[in-house]
């Protein structure tokens, strides 16, 4: 199972959703949505979170065996 750490990559660079907003294209809207797992994150996103947080996918995501 992925578990996606976009709330946690988020704070540990000290950034507010406003700011991973700006550096990113996506709403704070959306970023809550996928923070909080109401929303499923899609690859084409993942990949724009990544780059504005300066992290791998492999970061960005856990697996977890179930």
């Amino acid at each position: 199972m992925l578990r996606c750490n976009l709330r946690d990559r988020r704070l540990d660079r000290g950034l507010t959703q406003y700011e991973l907003e700006v550096l990113s294209g996506v709403s704070r809207h959306t970023i809550s949505a996928y923070e909080n797992g109401s929303s499923k994150l899609q690859v084409k996103t993942a990949v724009k979170f990544a780059i504005a947080l300066n992290c791998t996918l492999d970061e960005l995501f856990e697996y977890k065996r179930i």
